[in-house]
């Protein structure tokens, strides 16, 4: 197959666990570029906290950030969002405060988090964007593209039934990591930001290749042509991917580029 464009997952799937891009990787993507492929990070992660890695690597025009919220170019322009309702956002903060939670809303290219904690200080250390603190949640309602719930792991999983059935089908709740509920647009996935990026550059789903690592990224490798997940990815995942590579800390991107893209093959 002839691809055209190649998707993927930054944390756990492009970075190692160092948070380090690998030579490998970085060469694999640069051959990929001058193949004529599209490269694309799509990430959960805000712009801020993606743009210092991308802007390094020097690869890559297009992005999908916040978990599909927003597709932007490197430069910083958004081509395409899909925001909370402010009705949703509301019930989102009833129930954190009514349960003492930490949390993270995202709005354009800024984000606010409303308990200074430990919790915090873990994201800040792996993203480098520190965020500002406002604890006036109900102040923050308009442009959110995603709400993060960071959580003791233990109550995770009984958290995300009940913010399931609150929401139903008016939003999209999903475990993007062990400690994190994510809380978005229902159009706002990877998989649903994946098809809207492939109609602006006007390249078909099976000219594409996705790969990731966590359950937010099912969406992404269900709609692309060659679905991958990394070694170290969640079992439901590995289910749905066409295709198992080594892991993140394993050069997993430059292994899957080198064996499906036609100018970078030996």
């Amino acid at each position: 197959m002839n691809y055209k464009l190649f998707a993927t997952d930054f944390d756990d799937t492009l970075l190692a666990d160092d948070f380090t891009i690998s030579k490998e990787n970085r060469q694999a993507l640069k051959e990929a570029k001058q193949a004529g492929i599209e490269i694309a990070i799509v990430t959960g992660r805000e712009y801020e906290a993606l743009y210092r890695f991308w802007d390094d690597l020097n690869i890559g025009d297009y992005g999908v950030v916040l978990g599909g919220s927003q597709i932007v170019r490197r430069d910083g322009t958004i081509l395409d969002h899909k925001y909370l309702a402010e009705n949703i956002v509301k019930s989102a903060y009833d129930y954190i405060i009514k349960n003492n939670l930490y949390c993270q809303v995202f709005t354009g290219f800024s984000y606010y988090y409303n308990e200074n904690c430990h919790k915090h200080d873990i994201y800040t250390s792996i993203t480098n964007n520190s965020g500002t603190y406002n604890n006036d949640l109900y102040s923050i309602v308009k442009d959110v593209g995603k709400i993060i719930i960071i959580a003791d792991e233990d109550n995770v999983s009984e958290m995300y039934t009940k913010l399931n059935n609150i929401f139903s089908d008016r939003c999209h709740v999903v475990i993007s990591k062990p400690t994190y509920i994510e809380i978005t647009d229902m159009e706002a996935t990877k998989g649903s930001a994946l098809l809207r990026l492939l109609h602006m550059l006007g390249i078909k789903r099976e000219e594409t290749i996705a790969i990731g690592d966590g359950p937010i990224d099912i969406s992404m490798i269900e709609v692309a042509g060659l679905g991958i997940a990394v070694s170290n990815a969640v079992d439901e995942l590995k289910k749905e991917a066409d295709y198992i590579a080594p892991s993140n800390n394993d050069s997993a991107i430059a292994h899957v580029i080198e064996k499906y893209i036609k100018g970078v093959q030996e």
